[in-house]
């Protein structure tokens, strides 16, 4: 029975192949090499903080407002550099929405956006049978500095994500939403 019915159990299957994907872990996301995943400035350049994205998210004004989708904040530990995602990184992001899948309308993941493309497709496999969306974002521009194009990523795909209209694995980025296992980086430069 799948959960539309009211089943407890998600609607799709983890694929199979894939060690360590029943392991439980709580995820936002990781950094790229730039720093561009939520960080703040530091003197060593761009530096990952635990925190920092859910301080963030609640001092926007547009996620106050009463037609905001609800959200919660599940934090990867360690903050990673996108670069140094691997598999078992996948494995994590997985789990946390298979344990996670009758709790919410959808889900966002927030990723440096290196590798982003490689992570979100691989889910687009993983989660067979997904009738929710799931939407990888991420910046170019850190979300600390005041021209951002993170912010405005970050509200849409909580909207998309909160809308349950997509029912699969995307990316939205400027202003697009692309289908994860169609998806490639082009520019680290351009916005």
């Amino acid at each position: 029975e799948d959960l539309a019915k009211g089943s407890k159990t998600p609607a799709f299957e983890l694929a199979e192949g894939y060690d360590g994907v029943r392991k439980g872990y709580s995820f936002t996301g990781w950094q790229d090499d730039k720093g561009n995943n939520w960080p703040y400035d530091s003197d060593k350049g761009y530096a990952p903080v635990t925190g920092f994205l859910g301080r963030a998210i609640s001092s926007m004004e547009d996620m106050k407002s009463e037609s905001a989708p609800k959200w919660d904040l599940y934090e990867m530990s360690p903050l990673l550099d996108s670069s140094d995602i691997t598999v078992k990184e996948w494995n994590k992001i997985a789990t946390v929405i298979y344990e996670n899948y009758s709790k919410y309308d959808g889900f966002v993941v927030l990723h440096g956006t290196d590798t982003m493309s490689y992570t979100a497709s691989a889910l687009s496999f993983m989660l067979e049978g997904l009738d929710k969306p799931v939407v990888f974002t991420g910046a170019q521009i850190p979300l600390c500095e005041l021209r951002s194009d993170g912010r405005d990523n970050l509200i849409n795909s909580i909207i998309i994500a909160g809308e349950g209209m997509v029912r699969e694995v995307c990316i939205y980025f400027a202003g697009k939403l692309i289908r994860a296992n169609r998806s490639t980086k082009v520019s680290s430069e351009d916005l």
